[in-house]
Protein backbone atom coordinates (compact mmCIF):
# COMPACT_ATOMS: atom_id res chain seq x y z
CA UNK A 1 0.00 0.00 0.00
CA UNK A 2 2.42 2.61 1.09
CA UNK A 3 5.53 0.53 0.82
CA UNK A 4 8.47 3.52 1.27
CA UNK A 5 8.39 6.60 3.91
CA UNK A 6 10.00 9.81 2.74
CA UNK A 7 11.52 11.96 5.27
CA UNK A 8 11.58 15.77 4.07
CA UNK A 9 14.68 17.70 3.96
CA UNK A 10 16.82 14.51 3.82
CA UNK A 11 16.20 12.50 0.88
CA UNK A 12 15.76 9.62 2.79
CA UNK A 13 13.19 6.81 1.31
CA UNK A 14 12.82 3.83 3.82
CA UNK A 15 10.93 0.32 3.30
CA UNK A 16 7.48 0.96 5.31
CA UNK A 17 7.68 -2.89 5.58
CA UNK A 18 11.28 -2.97 6.89
CA UNK A 19 10.86 -0.03 9.30
CA UNK A 20 7.55 -2.04 10.48
CA UNK A 21 9.36 -5.34 11.00
CA UNK A 22 11.95 -4.58 12.64
CA UNK A 23 9.97 -1.88 14.66
CA UNK A 24 8.51 -5.13 15.97
CA UNK A 25 11.57 -7.68 16.83
CA UNK A 26 12.79 -4.82 18.79
CA UNK A 27 9.66 -4.47 21.04
CA UNK A 28 9.76 -8.50 21.00
CA UNK A 29 13.12 -8.24 22.16
CA UNK A 30 12.79 -5.25 24.48
CA UNK A 31 9.25 -5.36 26.39
CA UNK A 32 8.75 -9.29 25.45
CA UNK A 33 11.05 -10.67 28.52
CA UNK A 34 9.20 -7.89 30.87
CA UNK A 35 5.92 -9.03 30.46
CA UNK A 36 6.97 -12.68 30.45
CA UNK A 37 9.01 -12.85 33.17
CA UNK A 38 6.17 -10.79 35.07
CA UNK A 39 3.37 -13.28 33.89
CA UNK A 40 5.41 -16.62 34.66
CA UNK A 41 7.82 -14.92 37.54
CA UNK A 42 10.57 -15.38 35.85
CA UNK A 43 13.92 -13.94 35.76
CA UNK A 44 14.23 -10.75 33.28
CA UNK A 45 17.65 -10.76 32.56
CA UNK A 46 17.68 -14.49 31.68
CA UNK A 47 14.79 -14.21 29.29
CA UNK A 48 16.53 -10.89 27.82
CA UNK A 49 19.40 -13.50 26.71
CA UNK A 50 16.86 -16.19 25.77
CA UNK A 51 15.00 -13.83 23.21
CA UNK A 52 17.73 -12.71 21.92
CA UNK A 53 18.67 -16.23 20.61
CA UNK A 54 14.78 -16.94 19.92
CA UNK A 55 14.70 -13.96 17.50
CA UNK A 56 17.72 -15.45 15.79
CA UNK A 57 16.08 -18.44 15.38
CA UNK A 58 12.80 -17.46 14.59
CA UNK A 59 14.48 -14.78 11.22
CA UNK A 60 16.80 -17.80 10.22
CA UNK A 61 13.88 -20.08 10.20
CA UNK A 62 11.39 -18.00 8.52
CA UNK A 63 14.10 -16.75 5.78
CA UNK A 64 15.25 -20.85 5.28
CA UNK A 65 11.41 -21.57 4.68
CA UNK A 66 10.93 -17.91 2.09
CA UNK A 67 14.37 -19.42 0.21
CA UNK A 68 12.34 -23.20 -0.34
CA UNK A 69 8.95 -21.63 -1.03
CA UNK A 70 10.57 -19.30 -3.82
CA UNK A 71 13.52 -20.81 -4.90
CA UNK A 72 14.03 -17.95 -7.74
CA UNK A 73 14.01 -14.89 -5.69
CA UNK A 74 18.09 -14.43 -4.96
CA UNK A 75 19.21 -15.47 -8.18
CA UNK A 76 20.53 -12.35 -9.26
CA UNK A 77 21.65 -11.51 -6.03
CA UNK A 78 22.25 -14.79 -4.11
CA UNK A 79 24.00 -13.37 -1.11
CA UNK A 80 20.71 -11.09 -0.15
CA UNK A 81 19.64 -14.20 1.15
CA UNK A 82 21.96 -14.13 4.26
CA UNK A 83 20.86 -11.20 4.91
CA UNK A 84 18.59 -9.69 7.73
CA UNK A 85 16.35 -7.58 5.75
CA UNK A 86 17.39 -8.81 1.75
CA UNK A 87 13.98 -10.02 1.36
CA UNK A 88 10.70 -12.40 2.79
CA UNK A 89 10.68 -14.50 5.40
CA UNK A 90 7.41 -17.45 6.53
CA UNK A 91 5.92 -17.46 9.42
CA UNK A 92 5.63 -21.21 9.56
CA UNK A 93 9.25 -21.17 9.06
CA UNK A 94 9.70 -18.71 12.27
CA UNK A 95 7.46 -20.78 14.22
CA UNK A 96 9.20 -24.18 13.27
CA UNK A 97 12.63 -22.26 14.25
CA UNK A 98 11.50 -20.78 17.48
CA UNK A 99 10.36 -24.58 18.37
CA UNK A 100 13.59 -25.77 17.52
CA UNK A 101 15.46 -23.07 19.38
CA UNK A 102 13.16 -22.76 22.40
CA UNK A 103 14.76 -26.19 24.59
CA UNK A 104 18.14 -24.83 23.25
CA UNK A 105 17.85 -21.28 24.52
CA UNK A 106 16.01 -22.47 27.56
CA UNK A 107 18.90 -24.88 28.39
CA UNK A 108 21.47 -22.61 27.66
CA UNK A 109 19.97 -19.96 29.99
CA UNK A 110 18.54 -22.07 32.24
CA UNK A 111 15.03 -20.50 31.96
CA UNK A 112 12.05 -23.10 32.57
CA UNK A 113 11.19 -24.11 29.22
CA UNK A 114 7.48 -24.71 29.68
CA UNK A 115 6.87 -21.55 31.14
CA UNK A 116 9.16 -19.63 28.49
CA UNK A 117 6.93 -21.29 26.17
CA UNK A 118 3.86 -20.36 27.64
CA UNK A 119 4.53 -16.43 27.49
CA UNK A 120 6.48 -16.35 24.18
CA UNK A 121 3.22 -17.99 22.25
CA UNK A 122 1.48 -14.49 23.46
CA UNK A 123 4.77 -12.52 22.54
CA UNK A 124 5.08 -14.05 18.86
CA UNK A 125 1.68 -13.77 17.64
CA UNK A 126 1.41 -10.50 18.76
CA UNK A 127 4.62 -9.75 16.73
CA UNK A 128 3.59 -12.18 13.75
CA UNK A 129 0.10 -9.67 14.04
CA UNK A 130 2.20 -6.68 13.97
CA UNK A 131 4.53 -8.19 10.97
CA UNK A 132 1.42 -8.61 9.47
CA UNK A 133 0.66 -5.16 8.67
CA UNK A 134 4.54 -4.54 7.40
CA UNK A 135 3.34 -7.33 5.00
CA UNK A 136 0.37 -5.00 3.99
CA UNK A 137 2.42 -1.89 3.35
CA UNK A 138 5.08 -3.81 1.45
CA UNK A 139 2.25 -5.42 -0.71
CA UNK A 140 3.53 -8.93 -0.17
CA UNK A 141 1.41 -11.91 0.58
CA UNK A 142 -1.38 -10.12 -0.93
CA UNK A 143 -5.06 -11.50 -1.58
CA UNK A 144 -6.90 -12.77 -4.77
CA UNK A 145 -9.03 -10.57 -6.67
CA UNK A 146 -12.28 -8.74 -4.62
CA UNK A 147 -14.58 -6.55 -5.30
CA UNK A 148 -15.40 -6.12 -1.81
CA UNK A 149 -16.14 -3.18 0.48
CA UNK A 150 -12.78 -3.17 2.08
CA UNK A 151 -10.88 -4.46 -1.14
CA UNK A 152 -7.16 -3.15 -1.03
CA UNK A 153 -5.37 -1.85 -4.24
CA UNK A 154 -1.79 -1.59 -4.48
CA UNK A 155 -0.02 1.13 -6.65
CA UNK A 156 1.98 0.63 -9.63
CA UNK A 157 5.16 -1.11 -9.24
CA UNK A 158 4.46 -3.03 -6.50
CA UNK A 159 4.11 -6.99 -6.30
CA UNK A 160 0.56 -7.61 -6.84
CA UNK A 161 0.48 -4.24 -9.91
CA UNK A 162 3.00 -5.97 -11.52
CA UNK A 163 1.33 -9.65 -11.65
CA UNK A 164 -1.44 -8.61 -12.68
CA UNK A 165 -0.24 -6.66 -15.44
CA UNK A 166 2.10 -9.76 -16.30
CA UNK A 167 -0.78 -11.82 -16.32
CA UNK A 168 -2.94 -9.25 -18.45
CA UNK A 169 -5.49 -8.28 -16.38
CA UNK A 170 -5.02 -4.63 -16.12
CA UNK A 171 -5.42 -2.03 -18.91
CA UNK A 172 -3.03 0.04 -20.41
CA UNK A 173 -3.57 3.18 -18.17
CA UNK A 174 -3.65 1.09 -14.98
CA UNK A 175 -2.15 2.97 -12.36
CA UNK A 176 -3.36 0.35 -9.60
CA UNK A 177 -4.03 -3.10 -9.15
CA UNK A 178 -7.08 -4.87 -9.21
CA UNK A 179 -9.15 -4.58 -6.18
CA UNK A 180 -8.31 -8.06 -3.80
CA UNK A 181 -8.91 -9.11 -0.56
CA UNK A 182 -6.36 -7.51 2.48
CA UNK A 183 -4.97 -10.73 2.98
CA UNK A 184 -2.25 -9.36 5.60
CA UNK A 185 -4.70 -7.71 7.56
CA UNK A 186 -6.74 -11.13 7.94
CA UNK A 187 -3.39 -12.65 9.09
CA UNK A 188 -2.99 -10.41 11.39
CA UNK A 189 -6.75 -10.83 13.04
CA UNK A 190 -6.08 -14.18 13.10
CA UNK A 191 -2.82 -13.71 15.35
CA UNK A 192 -4.41 -11.05 17.52
CA UNK A 193 -7.05 -13.99 18.12
CA UNK A 194 -4.66 -16.25 18.56
CA UNK A 195 -3.14 -14.49 21.54
CA UNK A 196 -6.28 -13.80 23.19
CA UNK A 197 -7.10 -17.48 23.09
CA UNK A 198 -3.94 -17.67 24.71
CA UNK A 199 -4.54 -15.19 27.36
CA UNK A 200 -7.62 -17.18 28.13
CA UNK A 201 -6.48 -20.28 28.70
CA UNK A 202 -2.85 -18.91 30.96
CA UNK A 203 -5.58 -17.77 33.35
CA UNK A 204 -7.29 -20.96 34.13
CA UNK A 205 -4.05 -23.42 32.77
CA UNK A 206 -3.67 -26.74 34.38
CA UNK A 207 0.21 -26.74 33.76
CA UNK A 208 2.99 -25.13 32.56
CA UNK A 209 3.11 -25.64 28.05
CA UNK A 210 -0.72 -25.76 28.00
CA UNK A 211 -0.39 -22.23 27.08
CA UNK A 212 1.89 -22.74 24.67
CA UNK A 213 0.56 -25.73 22.53
CA UNK A 214 -3.49 -24.19 22.90
CA UNK A 215 -1.66 -21.01 21.32
CA UNK A 216 0.44 -23.19 19.09
CA UNK A 217 -2.90 -24.54 17.44
CA UNK A 218 -4.85 -21.40 17.34
CA UNK A 219 -2.43 -19.95 15.56
CA UNK A 220 -1.79 -22.30 12.92
CA UNK A 221 -5.19 -23.25 12.53
CA UNK A 222 -6.27 -19.59 12.11
CA UNK A 223 -3.58 -19.17 9.80
CA UNK A 224 -4.58 -22.22 7.19
CA UNK A 225 -8.47 -20.39 7.24
CA UNK A 226 -6.93 -17.14 5.62
CA UNK A 227 -4.96 -18.83 3.26
CA UNK A 228 -7.55 -19.30 0.90
CA UNK A 229 -7.65 -15.51 0.59
CA UNK A 230 -4.17 -15.22 -0.19
CA UNK A 231 -3.15 -14.91 -4.20
CA UNK A 232 -0.55 -17.89 -5.49
CA UNK A 233 2.12 -15.74 -6.41
CA UNK A 234 4.49 -16.98 -8.46
CA UNK A 235 7.85 -19.33 -8.47
CA UNK A 236 5.75 -20.89 -5.49
CA UNK A 237 6.63 -24.67 -4.91
CA UNK A 238 3.42 -26.43 -4.74
CA UNK A 239 2.69 -30.17 -3.95
CA UNK A 240 -0.10 -32.26 -5.15
CA UNK A 241 -2.05 -28.61 -6.14
CA UNK A 242 -1.68 -26.80 -2.41
CA UNK A 243 1.31 -24.72 -1.59
CA UNK A 244 4.04 -25.82 0.28
CA UNK A 245 3.54 -23.16 2.15
CA UNK A 246 0.24 -24.60 3.60
CA UNK A 247 1.58 -28.12 3.98
CA UNK A 248 3.61 -26.63 6.10
CA UNK A 249 1.63 -24.97 8.48
CA UNK A 250 -0.67 -27.74 8.58
CA UNK A 251 1.91 -29.80 10.00
CA UNK A 252 2.84 -27.74 12.47
CA UNK A 253 -1.22 -27.35 13.46
CA UNK A 254 -0.89 -31.14 13.79
CA UNK A 255 2.31 -31.05 15.49
CA UNK A 256 0.28 -28.64 18.09
CA UNK A 257 -2.71 -30.87 18.53
CA UNK A 258 -0.43 -33.87 19.43
CA UNK A 259 1.92 -31.49 21.80
CA UNK A 260 -1.75 -30.56 23.21
CA UNK A 261 -2.74 -33.88 23.61
CA UNK A 262 0.02 -35.38 24.93
CA UNK A 263 0.76 -32.43 27.33
CA UNK A 264 -2.27 -32.94 28.46
CA UNK A 265 -2.12 -37.54 28.98
CA UNK A 266 1.11 -36.76 30.84
CA UNK A 267 -0.21 -33.73 33.28
CA UNK A 268 -3.20 -36.26 34.30
CA UNK A 269 -1.34 -38.97 34.45
CA UNK A 270 1.21 -37.12 37.28
CA UNK A 271 -1.68 -35.58 38.80
CA UNK A 272 -3.14 -39.73 39.05
CA UNK A 273 0.43 -40.77 40.49
CA UNK A 274 0.29 -38.40 43.14
CA UNK A 275 -3.13 -38.72 44.32
CA UNK A 276 -2.62 -42.53 44.50
CA UNK A 277 1.16 -42.04 46.41
CA UNK A 278 -1.06 -39.69 48.34
CA UNK A 279 -3.61 -42.40 49.42
CA UNK A 280 -0.83 -44.88 50.33
CA UNK A 281 0.56 -42.71 52.60
CA UNK A 282 -2.12 -41.65 54.28
CA UNK A 283 -2.68 -45.60 54.27
CA UNK A 284 0.47 -46.34 55.86
CA UNK A 285 0.28 -43.80 58.45
CA UNK A 286 -2.64 -45.40 60.15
Amino acid sequence: MYATLTLPGLGLALSTQQLVFWAVVVLAIVVGPMWIARRERLDVSSLRATQGILSIAGIAGARVHFLFNNPHFYDAQPLRAVLPWGGGMHMAGALIGLTIGAPLAARWCRVPLAKLADGMIVVTALAYAGTRVACFLGGCCFGTHWDGPWAARYPAGSLPFTMHREAGLLAADAVTSLPTHPAPLYFAAAAVLSAIVALAVGRWKHYDGQVFWTGLAALCATTLLVEPFRALENHRVVWAGVPQLVWTEAAVALFAVAGFVVSGWRHRRAAGVGASGAVVSEAAGR
